[in-house]
């Protein structure tokens, strides 16, 4: 297992998806008795990092969202790394997000980091 410290995973990796159309209600109620909202959430904090900083699969960004066992108030623990394409600016770190606030919160990181890279 390759340490988060030493490589921080694309966003969403490793996580399985399913599409469905909104209109076909009974597949949508079976497939939400499988949904796990950990992951889902987790998984919310990622593509939003990813989407604030206009990432694609070719974009040099990785982020790893990890909702914080028996803390209160929730927590998300998210490690990132964000880079320019050429690789001259390059951040990497680990924020804690309070899990009611994290989409505002990881956003924000996302501008941050955005204003940065694009100097």
């Amino acid at each position: 297992m390759i340490n988060i410290n030493t490589i921080v995973p694309a966003a969403g990796q490793g996580i399985i998806g399913i599409v469905v159309r909104k209109n076909k209600q009974l597949l949508c109620d079976v497939l939400s008795k499988l949904n796990c909202e950990k992951t889902f959430t987790e998984a919310r904090c990622e593509r939003l990092f990813l989407e604030t900083l206009d990432g694609s699969c070719k974009t040099p960004i990785g982020g790893l969202a990890k909702i914080v066992e028996n803390s209160y108030p929730q927590k998300i623990e998210f490690t990132y790394m964000a880079s320019s394409e050429d690789s001259e600016k390059f951040y990497k770190g680990k924020i804690i997000f309070d899990l009611k606030k994290f989409e505002k919160e990881v956003v924000q990181l996302g501008l941050e980091l955005k204003k940065k890279i694009k100097g």
